[in-house]
């Protein structure tokens, strides 16, 4: 399940653990009790590919990743340590395995943006976000 896997490949990645520990949460919103910097990511599309012979192996989705900080420079900061693990530059492998076995054909960027700072128990939580599109088996 790509979902697991991700998680697992951000956790494991230095960079982005030793930004957020472990503090990265599949769900729309961050828990109770949170601290910051996290992030959350959810499936925003997916849908499969079919061929003549019938449901193909490969599958797409679209996740949102949600990096919140106190500051913005953290939370673009960030966002940028997960673009770069997540979003292959040219001249680098396009394809990589996540820990779970999930084979990644591609991944897109599909959106990058900041978003409106939210108010958050006692302080303000600036948020910072990508959308990557994987194609994978």
């Amino acid at each position: 399940m790509i979902e697991k896997g991700i998680w697992r490949y951000l956790a494991d990645d230095p960079t982005v653990s030793g930004i957020v520990s472990t503090r990265i949460y599949r769900d729309t919103i961050l828990p109770k009790g949170y601290s910051l910097p996290a992030i959350n990511y959810f499936q925003v599309h997916g849908e499969s590919i079919e061929s003549l012979d019938g449901d193909d192996l490969t599958e797409i989705k679209r996740f949102q990743f949600s990096c919140r900080a106190a500051t913005q420079d953290a939370a673009t900061s960030l966002r940028n340590a997960v673009r770069a693990l997540l979003v292959p530059k040219v001249g680098s492998s396009v394809n990589y395995t996540l820990p779970d076995g999930t084979y990644v054909q591609s991944a897109m960027l599909h959106d990058e943006r900041d978003l409106p700072s939210e108010e958050g128990p006692g302080e303000s939580i600036r948020h910072s976000m990508i959308e990557v599109e994987f194609t994978y088996e």
